[in-house]
């Protein structure tokens, strides 16, 4: 199947019933279970789809969807917003009057989560032309609509059985016939549908093993959040081998009730283990590791976060000692989620701490790590016990990064003793660069390298 198939989310409902527990976030983005929300299930049985574009239609809080598609990296995801609540049918029109959607598209509730959504193909085969609602078979179904199907047709039915065959959230419908419905204003379920039946333009697929869960309601969501509580998080970690409070880390996660999968990094440029692309990952964290993590793995998980060994005035690499070199009087670290460029995404906290005029490059590097271990510590351990909201928390952050990146090549420049450099200058650039044997500024004469040694 060619990508030729567009997605709407309806993602802008009121959610009156659901206010308690949301406390004004919309029903999409509201944190189901660490930090994993009804978008995140969605989409992901959407990807196992061939999908050319995905518009989330929303009505309120576009700062909070537009932080929540940055932090999961999505590149075909868009947002599609309405100025006043149109209903769940008048925003599906609004979507398709504001982008360019295929002619024929599919939708799926924004509070519904089912695999049904992984078959769009099977709602493009039984359609043949028409539109297709999916059905599936609920217990206490009393607040949905029944819908009773006898041979070739169906209908829906005002009484409600304890088990009964449902709306499941599913669509695949054509433009053609949204925009020959002259109402503004309407309902998908009430008035749309309804339409579409006396016109004879609805089949129905019915998939009645296939569940879905629907969180529109504080006992559903509570339901579903236990049961998602319960299971194992599967977990990919990027740490330094050989390195004491990286062991420390993969501990605390290790602990919780998860799935690890550990990748130990020890030099720059390593190759990423072809294994850990076979499978999806709740979360990818990153923790002194060498390894760039590039687009196809970062689509693995729900989200992917990085624990930076400086503040978010140093990108890149050596942030320590050009830190020094500057003569600066405080540091820090920093938790970000991340994406496809070099320490750019949404930054979540930043710690930072004084820079004593006797530090050097080893003593700042020792607070530096001491100071990261603390930093991811805390992070996981409120992650963990569901006790941080990352979405609200990227929105209300302020920080931002430099626009400078500090590349390898520009650390490499920095340990060359520059010709007639100064007594001050040079006793800086010492202090910033020198780590025993291993780490050693030089001056270059002739091509030929003579490495400092202190007295």
């Amino acid at each position: 199947m060619n990508r030729n198939i567009d997605v709407i989310i309806l993602s802008g409902g009121r959610g009156s019933r659901l206010l308690k527990i949301s406390k004004d976030v919309p029903k999409p983005l509201v944190n189901i279970s660490y930090n994993r929300c009804a978008l995140d299930f969605i989409i992901r049985h959407l990807s196992k789809n061939k999908i050319r574009k995905i518009f989330l239609s929303i009505c309120k809080k576009q700062e909070l969807f537009e932080n929540y598609i940055k932090s999961r990296n999505y590149k075909n995801v868009f947002i599609s917003k309405e100025k006043n609540y149109l209903g769940t049918g008048g925003a599906i029109k609004n979507t398709l009057k504001k982008n360019k959607v295929s002619n024929q598209f599919f939708v799926v509730n924004g509070d519904t989560i089912s695999p049904a959504s992984e078959k769009i193909v099977l709602f493009k085969k039984k359609s043949k032309g028409q539109n297709v609602l999916g059905i599936s078979k609920k217990n206490n179904s009393k607040r949905y609509g029944a819908i009773s199907v006898k041979k070739n047709n169906f209908f829906f039915e005002s009484k409600n059985n304890s088990k009964s065959l449902v709306n499941n959230g599913n669509y695949l419908f054509y433009k053609k016939d949204f925009f020959n419905f002259k109402k503004k204003v309407f309902s998908l379920e009430n008035d749309f549908l309804p339409y579409l039946m006396s016109k004879k333009r609805l089949k129905i697929i019915n998939m009645e093993k296939t569940k879905f869960t629907d969180i529109g309601i504080p006992s559903s969501f509570k339901n579903f959040s236990r049961k998602l509580d319960q299971k194992k998080l599967n977990i990919l970690l990027f740490c330094r081998k050989n390195d004491i409070l990286s062991q420390k880390i993969k501990n605390i996660i290790d602990k919780k009730n998860v799935n690890l999968t550990v990748v130990y990094s020890v030099k720059r440029f390593e190759k990423l283990p072809k294994r850990v692309l076979k499978k999806n990952y709740d979360f990818i964290f990153s923790y002194r590791s060498y390894q760039i993590l590039k687009p196809l793995l970062l689509s693995k998980s729900f989200f992917a976060v990085n624990f930076h060994p400086s503040p978010p005035e140093y990108r890149g690499s050596g942030g320590v000692n050009f830190a020094i070199k500057n003569g600066k009087k405080k540091f820090g670290v920093t938790t970000h989620f991340i994406n496809n460029e070099i320490d750019n995404g949404k930054i979540l906290l930043v710690k930072n701490f004084r820079i004593n005029k006797q530090d050097n490059l080893s003593s700042l590097l020792q607070k530096t790590h001491k100071q990261l271990y603390l930093l991811a510590r805390s992070f996981l351990t409120k992650l963990f016990n569901n006790k941080i909201d990352l979405i609200e928390l990227s929105v209300k952050n302020k920080f931002k990064w430099s626009k400078k990146i500090n590349y390898l090549g520009n650390l490499n420049d920095l340990y060359e003793i520059p010709k007639n450099i100064k007594k001050t200058k040079l006793n800086k650039l010492i202090k910033s660069t020198y780590l025993g044997k291993k780490y050693r500024p030089f001056v270059d004469l002739y091509g030929k390298k003579f490495f400092y040694e202190p007295n």
